[in-house]
């Protein structure tokens, strides 16, 4: 590992005119969340409903043959998904009954990490310390070393060889063709254990540049890798259980569309409906708390940078800078966090009302603690601010 240091100092007057330009930012970002946490409580009541909707509709059936009762219908089949489908990788000597076969690279290179400290200094103005460090990685992306802040000594070559992957046209459970909805969620690989076979097969120009080295092709020395070292794995889906929803369409099973949303349910092993049905509301929570943090934050964040100017301003002191940027910070999280509850609450009583009021009724306590603890702080540090005059008059 190698690093490099680089100082700059920028001057108050530029730091108020960055400040002020990202008010701007954080107006956008502070209406953005807005939209951001209505738009995904929204989402979440569809998905409920649409899941909800599914369960009562879902017929558990047999894959082993069609019946053409159910066309159309919601169904549950699970059972072995089976192809007669050859996949190969044209090069590295790979030819395996499979649901989907991919080729993994990846290159021995330098990636440049970035760390930045910052301190203001009297007066305002404020001096980065930026130290770019280098190390040597093995990476499945080509790392661009022209970007580097110091490429010289820390260059990559181009990558020769690329990612590669393919798809059995004719995956079925029992029988029931699978639509790509359903093989796009298949993504369970293993590696693929290479043989001597396999290493014979290679493509004759190539064998003269890697060799075998455990369960993959190694371009280099394994024990010493250099800069533009290449190792390559291969993985597979081998033809196992799986258990599925979806609309039963003639031979297929395919996207089933209720009156919320659709539907396409797919996990390994077997599953029942309700087993299916309970990942997927486990993923629709899990995904609905990850946007409402993100939402969160970006409300934060706006509000933060739309008082950025008042801590740029205090920091001709830098300590009274800190204090008045910490205020800030708290400032933010004091009217986001209520904001962000009374958006959610407001969504949720259009989507949700019984739901939504309790939502409201919890925001009316952040609201009111947030103030109460704010007016207790202006009154204490009032009473103090009292106590020290009547002690300068005393004396």
């Amino acid at each position: 590992m190698s690093d490099y240091k680089e100082v700059s100092v920028t001057s108050w007057g530029t730091r108020i005119k960055n400040a002020i330009s990202g008010i701007f930012i954080g107006f956008l970002l502070f209406l953005a969340s807005f939209y951001i946490l209505w738009w995904n409580e929204g989402n979440s009541v569809k998905r409920i409903k649409t899941l909800n909707e599914g369960r009562s509709l879902v017929t558990p059936i047999s894959a082993d043959q069609i019946d053409p009762a159910n066309n159309k219908n919601l169904v549950h089949i699970a059972g072995r998904a089976e192809t007669n489908q050859i996949l190969r990788d044209p090069y590295f000597g790979v030819a395996v009954k499979a649901l989907k076969l991919k080729r993994v690279v990846e290159m021995y290179q330098w990636q440049e990490d970035k760390k930045t400290k910052t301190t203001s200094n009297t007066g305002g103005s404020q001096t980065t310390e930026t130290t770019y460090s280098y190390q040597k990685i093995w990476s499945q992306n080509a790392i661009n070393s022209g970007e580097f802040k110091k490429p010289q000594g820390h260059e990559n070559p181009a990558m020769r060889f690329q990612q590669y992957s393919q798809e059995a046209k004719d995956i079925k459970i029992g029988a029931f063709q699978l639509s790509k909805p359903f093989t796009a969620k298949i993504n369970n690989f293993t590696p693929y254990h290479l043989t001597e076979q396999n290493y014979k097969a290679i493509n004759g120009a190539l064998k003269n540049r890697f060799i075998l080295n455990g369960n993959e092709y190694y371009s280099g020395t394994p024990d010493t890798p250099q800069i533009g070292d290449v190792r390559i794995r291969i993985e597979i889906i081998e033809p196992q259980e799986y258990s599925a929803v979806g609309q039963q369409y003639e031979q297929m099973l395919n996207i089933y569309n209720t009156k919320s949303g659709k539907i396409n349910l797919i996990e390994s092993g077997y599953k029942s409906a309700d087993d299916l049905f309970q990942t997927a509301e486990d993923e629709n929570v899990a995904q609905t708390w990850l946007t409402r943090f993100g939402g969160l934050f970006m409300m934060w964040a706006g509000i933060f940078l739309i008082l950025k100017p008042l801590q740029v301003l205090a920091d001709v002191v830098p300590i009274i800078g800190s204090i008045v940027g910490a205020g800030a910070s708290l400032i933010a999280i004091v009217l986001a966090l209520p904001l962000s509850l009374l958006t959610i609450a407001l969504s949720w009583i259009f989507f949700r009302p019984l739901i939504g009021a309790a939502i409201l009724v919890v925001t009316g306590f952040f609201f009111f603690g947030g103030f109460k603890i704010l007016k207790k702080k202006a009154i204490k540090e009032g009473r103090v601010s009292d106590q020290h005059l009547s002690a300068e008059t005393s004396s």
